[in-house]
């Protein structure tokens, strides 16, 4: 079964990105607002002050056809968070960190060479594999965010 590579590829690839902030590799919870926000505690590159940057990765569904072989459509849904500060305009961190994430996966491949699965729409080859699906400001708690939803869209080809 190739999710938990392709799941493990999608954070190293998303960690990698300067500042993205904690990547988690599955959806994080807790009724207790506090410990949720904890799991996203963050300290930017050249600053001394936390704040709630991070993302989670969680697959929303995996549809599976056959075309003369049998192709599984892996739907990831990436979840991010940053803490909102208007008098240090986070609004733009944030719009650049999805780009930054769209850009990575754009023309992204898998890590392993001879992998039988790749990032990309399969069923709508033309569109990317990564679809901003939802920007928004949202309260955690006492916390105001920035709080954004992409679905990233990895088919692979089915190997008995």
């Amino acid at each position: 079964m190739s999710y938990s590579v392709i799941l493990e590829d999608i954070r190293a690839k998303m960690a990698a990105i300067t500042d993205i902030g904690v990547v988690h590799h599955y959806q994080r919870w807790s009724a207790d607002w506090k410990k949720f926000l904890a799991h996203f505690a963050y300290t930017p590159e050249g600053s001394d002050q936390q704040e709630i940057r991070g993302w989670t990765i969680s697959r929303a569904a995996a549809p599976e056809h056959l075309r003369g072989a049998y192709f599984r459509h892996h739907i990831f849904r990436l979840r991010g968070y940053l803490g909102l500060r208007d008098e240090v305009a986070t609004e733009l961190t944030f719009q650049e960190l999805i780009e930054d994430i769209c850009d990575t996966f754009r023309s992204a491949t898998p890590a392993d060479p001879a992998a039988n699965w790749y990032y990309l729409y399969g069923d709508e080859p033309d569109e990317d594999s990564a679809q901003v699906e939802l920007i928004d400001i949202r309260i955690f708690g006492s916390t105001l965010c920035h709080y954004a939803e992409l679905v990233l869209h990895c088919m692979e080809r089915i190997v008995p």
